[in-house]
């Protein structure tokens, strides 16, 4: 028998001031890092020149960033709460092509090209074939690995020069507060997500300490970036 009660409906609990900052946190931060590289292939464009650039960084940087949207996406998380590392992606990638066109060092771009190719393979192949939680929080781990691995050469690479070259504070700070914002939104959306929390905090550790050596070293980069371009006008 069919009960003569009306189905009540369940009432959708009022969003909360954590939400709408939420929110508003993940609108900023994809519409920031739609420009967060933009500075810098600004700066190579306008030089010319990768001069100080470490080539490594900027192709472990964006297998870092590719590697967080499969977990995240395999972790069903919401688009909002990672969707700048897809953009950021393709950054990495216009870096990089500008780094091998602008490159003064000979590269073999055909070896290059083919290894991008088999990196692309993987990340389909990653897709279509199920794997156990295990390995998919082991892959979660590898971005927080990996921007440790694209940072720590462009810092010691910066160290060892005495100048940052043609890298751009801009993009490091934007780096740097878009992590500092996810630390909130990990803790709010992803229920605290200890894979994706070590991942954004080690990654604001590392941009902030980039950027404290472009402050350091700004006299000695106006130098050589100077004499650079003086010597590219002379030729």
């Amino acid at each position: 028998l069919k009960s003569s009660t009306p189905a009540r409906s369940i009432p959708r609990s009022p969003m909360t001031l954590a939400d709408v900052l939420g929110k508003l946190i993940d609108i900023g931060v994809l519409l920031g890092s739609c420009i967060v590289k933009f500075p810098q292939v600004l700066k190579i464009g306008r030089a010319r020149s990768v001069v100080g650039i470490s080539e490594a960084s900027i192709v472990v940087e964006g297998i870092g960033y590719v590697s967080t949207c499969w977990y995240s996406a395999m972790m069903g998380y919401p688009f909002g709460s990672w969707g700048e590392a897809a953009i950021v992606s393709v950054q990495c990638f216009m870096m990089l092509l500008m780094f091998w066109f602008f490159s003064e060092d000979g590269l073999n771009l055909r070896i290059r090209f083919c290894a991008l190719f088999v990196v692309a393979l993987c990340c389909v192949a990653l897709q279509l074939v199920e794997l156990s939680p295990a390995v998919v929080a082991s892959i979660g781990l590898v971005p927080s690995l990996l921007f440790l691995i694209a940072r720590v050469p462009q810092i010691l690479l910066n160290h060892q020069q005495g100048h940052t070259g043609q890298l751009a504070a801009a993009t490091f700070f934007l780096q740097l507060a878009g992590c500092l914002a996810r630390i909130f939104t990990v803790m709010h959306s992803m229920g605290g997500d200890i894979i994706c929390l070590a991942q954004h905090v080690s990654s604001g550790m590392l941009n902030l300490i980039l950027l404290l050596q472009i402050a350091k070293f700004k006299k000695a980069t106006h130098a050589v970036v100077s004499g650079g371009l003086k010597k590219k006008e002379s030729l």
